[in-house]
């Protein structure tokens, strides 16, 4: 594997998944699919942030903000 496509997503019970919101403003746990993703071979992750938790285009710290977490969840 050498990409991932790497976002988080708000999980509701018995609704329809809201996903590609801003890292860290989900229910997934991101930490431990960083970890999954670190034992394979892949070597760049797409982060894909189209949207926040209020459903809003994410600003441009948002999008930051996101870049910063993935950093963390891969060093």
């Amino acid at each position: 594997m050498l990409v991932t496509h790497f976002h988080d997503a708000i999980v509701l019970r018995n609704k329809e998944p809201i996903d590609h919101v801003v890292l860290g403003q989900g229910s997934l746990d991101l930490k431990r699919i960083a970890q999954l993703i670190k034992k394979t071979e892949c070597k760049y992750a797409l982060i894909e942030v189209f949207r926040t938790k209020e459903l809003k285009r994410p600003s441009e710290r948002k999008f930051k903000q996101s870049i910063s977490i993935a950093r963390k969840l891969f060093a």
